[in-house]
């Protein structure tokens, strides 16, 4: 629930800030798409690989009963939702290209991976 908070946050009114029926309308044509993207990052993040197989046919189910469009290839952990352009995006296009800096010390070099990504999208979103 902390993360759908985070992804609510934004339409909460305050003295300064109005929420027009536009802005409830574009969240209204999205909300289930970011509650499959919290459901999936936290209930679906505790589980094994085999359970997250499970979990990902599962919830493909869920989401056909649902009327929701997904991405048939891959997974539901390997999609992210572009509330900017109304889509499902893999996760790797969310960064930029890697490029080795090779002034770096070995041992300070992270490549970014899928995990990583999606770890970081998460932490951030929470903070």
């Amino acid at each position: 629930m902390r993360l759908l908070d985070c992804y609510m946050s934004e339409y909460i009114e305050t003295e300064t800030k109005k929420i027009t029926p536009d802005h409830i309308d574009a969240l209204a044509g999205m909300i289930k798409q970011i509650y499959v993207l919290c459901f999936t990052w936290s209930l679906g993040a505790t589980t094994t690989q085999m359970g997250r197989e499970r979990f990902d046919k599962w919830l493909r189910d869920q989401m056909k009963t649902h009327n929701i469009d997904f991405p048939e290839d891959k997974t539901v952990y390997d999609w992210y939702w572009n509330k900017e352009n109304k889509e499902w995006v893999s996760w790797f296009s969310t960064i930029p290209e890697y490029k080795v800096d090779i002034k770096l010390p070995y041992n300070e070099i992270v490549v970014p991976t899928q995990d990583s990504i999606r770890m970081k999208f998460v932490i951030k979103t929470l903070i």
